[in-house]
């Protein structure tokens, strides 16, 4: 992410998939934001004209992050325009930001806050992962704002009427064409192949990915199953992808023992990051978005205490775990919290 300070502007470029999500973090309900976009003019009698490259001013509305095409959307009103796109003023407008694209906030941002976000999420960590069972591969890539699910494979291939197993050598050929055309549209940093234990050694031998970095792991099951099991493994943690489950576990664990570090809820969140409690601070996407304005502070006294931050992806397994928990949690560095249960 490239950020220029001015006077009274905040200049953000996203570089990375990753920088589209952090500004769709950053991006509150009627902030105004400027940035060249395409405005359809209207003739001289109302006729449809042509789309023309403008620098506008925009009161947002909502923001939208599309994790499928990688880009940022933001609805607002216009408020600030060029004198020639006559009628603009009070009208709304749509702007899609891709990598590259310069978006000027007139807000004060925190920079200790900003840097935070970045910490977090930044770096084009891509793993793209196949898992692979007798009769299913699943493909999914894996980043730091969360895993999406490509598409899934069946073994096309009939059991052989005298042994009854598949036959395996076409199915893995196929499985590998696959590999290689998810490659050229994710370009990852890791390829992640995931299989069971009795079949990884004919997966290390069979599928060819030539010069990309490989990285074998057993799991129990292949498929879809597979994709999910591998998500809560550290792997993906090690590699810079950080998406939480490891840490809703140990969460889960210190609330079972009635522990009291762990903090549970925005008020109890809020109450040990005040005192420096909190050791590592955990928050839904979502909840994140709603809350802007209240977990600012609660962020800020976090890192300033030496504290991580992790914002959750929404949707993701300990996503859904933490929103059981009211959408945020921290792991605290002391007992802060009686909880004679």
């Amino acid at each position: 992410m490239r950020i220029e300070y001015g006077k009274d502007y905040v200049d953000l470029t996203p570089e990375h998939d990753e920088d589209l999500f952090i500004l769709y973090l950053v991006i509150n309900r009627d902030d105004v934001i400027y940035s060249w976009t395409a405005r359809e003019v209207r003739g001289k009698e109302g006729e449809r004209g042509e789309r023309e490259k403008v620098y506008l001013g925009v009161r947002v509305i909502d923001v939208e992050y599309h994790e499928f095409r990688e880009g940022l959307r933001i609805r607002g009103i216009i408020v600030d325009y060029p004198e020639w796109l006559e009628g603009a003023g009070g009208s709304h407008h749509s702007i899609d930001v891709l990598k590259g694209q310069t978006i000027r906030f007139t807000k004060r941002i925190d920079k200790e806050f900003l840097d935070a976000l970045i910490k977090a999420f930044s770096g084009n960590i891509r793993v793209l992962i196949a898992s692979i069972s007798i009769e299913e591969t699943a493909f999914a890539v894996a980043s730091r704002v969360g895993i999406r699910v490509l598409g899934t494979m069946s073994n096309k291939s009939p059991p052989s009427k005298r042994t009854g197993s598949y036959e395996l050598s076409a199915y893995f050929r196929e499985v590998t064409n696959n590999l290689g055309r998810y490659i050229g549209q994710v370009k990852p940093t890791l390829v992640v192949l995931a299989a069971p234990s009795m079949l990884l050694d004919d997966v290390k031998k069979t599928v060819n990915l030539g010069s990309v970095p490989v990285r074998y792991i057993a799991v129990n099951e292949g498929g879809l199953i597979g994709i999910y099991e591998v998500q809560r493994l550290d792997i993906l943690s090690d590699l810079g992808i950080e998406l939480g489950s490891r840490w809703l576990d140990e969460v889960m664990r210190r609330l079972s023992r009635g522990s009291g570090d762990v903090a549970i809820g925005l008020e109890e969140v809020k109450e040990a990051a005040e005192q420096g409690a909190v050791d590592r601070l955990l928050m839904d996407e979502i909840f994140f978005k709603e809350n802007a304005s209240d977990l600012q502070g609660v962020v800020l006294s976090c890192i300033r205490s030496g504290g991580t931050v992790t914002i959750i992806p929404s949707g993701s397994e300990a996503s859904k775990r933490l929103m059981g928990l009211g959408g945020i949690a921290a792991l605290l560095r002391f007992n802060y919290f009686n909880r004679d249960f």
